[in-house]
């Protein structure tokens, strides 16, 4: 009789010490959102001689891995212009759109590495003059991804600005290229 309760003990503790030696598996979190700051210094002719600058105060970069190539960033443009024997005021304010689209494949539960390209939109509003700025642009830049998370972009990009001043009718199309260098985190 011992014998049938010991074994009846063991016949109904094995499944839950078989289910007690099963690992659960870990939810991967896919990495879609990325945060981060894209500094600006901009120098604009001031005068004949001098130049003043125009240093970007909220340099907030918001990105969205739309697949694993493609993405959606939106950065913001608050410029506040130093010059030469004046105060400092608000130049400028914007946003600029664009869709980057890497080269390089990325994993569910990791950011954006690698080669990419982009093409960007941008609208501006010169406080200072009164006028607006559209813009139209080409991106191309290096994404360096450390661990799963931490990001630093470095390209470089190339468009056309078309300025609308209310005190000409012309419309100016001027040619620009800047660097742009992002420090920032996937989540």
């Amino acid at each position: 009789m011992n014998l049938r309760r010991i074994g009846l003990i063991l016949f109904l503790a094995i499944p839950l010490l078989v289910k007690a030696q099963e690992t659960e598996k870990t939810e991967i979190k896919p990495v879609r959102f990325y945060a981060g700051l894209e500094p600006g210094l901009s120098a604009v002719p001031f005068d004949e001689y001098r130049y003043a600058f125009d240093i970007n105060l909220l340099p907030l970069t918001l990105e969205y891995a739309i697949n694993r190539h493609l993405g959606f960033r939106i950065h913001s443009i608050w410029d506040l212009q130093i010059r030469p024997e004046f105060p400092a005021v608000f130049s400028k304010a914007g946003v600029e759109i664009g869709v980057p689209y890497y080269f390089s494949l990325k994993n569910n539960e990791e950011g954006q590495r690698g080669f990419y390209a982009a093409g960007l939109v941008s609208l501006l509003y010169h406080r200072l003059n009164d006028f607006y700025e559209g813009g139209v642009a080409a991106e191309a830049g290096y994404a360096f991804l450390f661990g799963r998370m931490f990001s630093i972009s470095i390209a470089g990009q190339a468009g056309l600005r078309l300025q609308q001043d209310p005190d000409n009718p012309v419309m100016r199309v001027i040619p620009y290229t800047a660097p742009r260098i992002t420090l920032g985190v996937w989540f």
